[in-house]
């Protein structure tokens, strides 16, 4: 048994290769597979918007995501072509994940909370990886670079200290609304231990973020956070009482087995660490706020009716048991076991978030046959009748317009295509028979608006294309 000093040493050159390693695979597979991650739902819309407004596109109030704009926007600006831009856009979010990366181990020296920053990536992620726009994944590594800060500096002396701290809480909770439960966690879990810094200073951050969250809440409200919030407690007051009762509970054990498989793992591993310690206090913070955790994101939705969604919503679960590990249990074993456990679990993560790829790789698939029936009748633009896709192959169909005008105009504006999913044509009727307009699910373009150097989409009603096995054709 050796002390942490020896076991996640700063100077331990093996953690440094480990780290370095990760990363480039981890950036390897988001230049890799670019088009699956940038051709999915969110980025494909705020691409398109980015393009056409040349600003940021700050979703909900929800400004630390601008990071990630910023290389796709910059290319637009330079009017590098349109595979660059995307490859930047998916490529940003890596770049953004070293750099709190980067300021925990090397800024505020915590290698510790930098293994917990790999793990937060890689443990739980499959889809995630895919739906990379999630505010909260992003969100939660900014979290670890404020615990590090924390530790690092205890005494939080001095104004600047303070100031500095209450702006980073600021970013934090703009981000997204339920960081402020995983800072929350955080907070009690550094009080429940021995540390440098007092409980009183702790909560005295946690009062910070909660009076900023409650500012927010009042005078910055959004109908997202609204909307998501009305619908959590209509769920509660159906589900209270019986909350076993939820459909998503039963298909959460199904999930654990094929995706969450590494949160249990490193669960069990902690848990046993805890027991052997008679640390139960402990024990059980990270036990209940893991079950109120999973409690939570299925009373937001009962019925798991978007599995990439509630995956990047169970992320937090890689931080209640990660940051435990790291801190509790890896001090506590010989440096080759440490290294060999976190290795293969690095290792196992990232070859299955590579062969996920093929169900987003599908997906592009089906797209592209659609833009090529399209292109067969001679016609820019074209609708799909939503009772007539493969919904569980496409996940979500109401950015269907913008990812496959970008998926068209890869090889040049001139090769511009776009079609449009529809459940119900109500209203919209008039503007499919219109020559002039590019129809989206929920919003109409001009098509004389549309930025030229990316997109040039030809005159003519919007066709519609009827159901043919996999595909769709247009109906004669």
């Amino acid at each position: 048994m050796g002390p942490k000093s020896e076991v996640l040493a700063t100077d331990d050159r093996f953690w440094s290769y480990l780290a370095v390693a990760t990363g480039l695979a981890y950036f390897t597979l988001c230049v890799c597979f670019y088009l699956e991650r940038t051709l999915f739902l969110d980025i494909a819309f705020q691409t398109f918007l980015m393009i056409q407004e040349k600003t940021l596109q700050i979703q909900v109030d929800r400004f630390g995501s601008g990071l990630v704009h910023l290389l796709p926007l910059a290319a637009i600006k330079l009017k590098l072509s349109l595979p660059n831009v995307l490859m930047l856009y998916s490529a940003s979010f890596p770049l953004v994940f070293a750099g709190f990366f980067v300021a925990i181990t090397k800024i505020f020296k915590q290698w510790d909370l930098g293994i917990a920053v790999l793990l937060l990536y890689t443990l739980i992620t499959l889809d995630g990886f895919y739906w990379a726009t999630s505010e909260l994944q992003q969100g939660l590594g900014f979290l670890l670079v404020i615990v590090a800060a924390i530790l690092r500096y205890p005494n939080l002396n001095g104004k600047l200290c303070w100031t500095l701290l209450t702006a980073a809480l600021i970013s934090l909770v703009f981000y997204h609304p339920l960081l402020i439960l995983v800072l929350a966690w955080a907070i009690f879990y550094l009080a429940f231990r021995p540390s440098a810094i007092s409980n009183k200073r702790l909560f005295v951050i946690l009062g910070i973020a909660l009076v900023i969250s409650i500012l927010k809440l009042i005078f910055l409200p959004n109908w997202y956070d609204t909307m998501k919030s009305a619908e959590t407690w209509k769920h509660i007051e159906a589900y209270g009482s019986s909350f076993w009762t939820m459909p998503a509970n039963a298909i959460f054990w199904k999930y654990s087995w094929s995706v969450l498989y590494g949160f249990w793992v490193v669960y069990l591993v902690v848990t046993i660490h805890y027991c052997i310690a008679r640390k139960w206090l402990l024990l059980f913070w990270m036990t209940a706020c893991s079950a109120g955790w999973i409690l939570l994101i299925h009373f937001s939705d009962p019925n798991f009716t978007h599995p990439f969604y509630q995956e990047v919503s169970y992320m937090p679960l890689a931080l209640f048991v990660g940051l435990p590990l790291v801190k509790d249990v890896l001090p506590t074993w010989r440096r080759k076991w440490a290294y060999a456990f976190i290795t293969f679990i690095l290792l196992q993560r990232l070859i299955a978030i590579g062969l996920h790829h093929v169900e987003y790789s599908d997906r592009i698939s089906w797209l592209a046959l659609q833009i090529e029936t399209t292109n067969v009748q001679g016609n820019s633009r074209s609708w799909v009748a939503a009772s007539d896709t493969p919904n569980e192959e496409l996940k979500m169909t109401w950015a269907t317009a913008y990812e496959t005008l970008l998926l068209s105009s890869l090889n040049g504006p001139e090769n511009s295509k776009t079609v449009t999913i529809l459940a119900d044509t109500t209203g919209k009727q008039s503007f499919l028979m219109s020559d002039s307009l590019l129809v989206a699910d929920f919003a109409t373009y001009p098509i004389g608006s549309l930025d030229s150097t990316y997109f040039r989409l030809s005159f003519g009603a919007t066709i519609f294309l009827a159901p043919s096995g996999n595909g769709a054709k247009v109906q004669k």
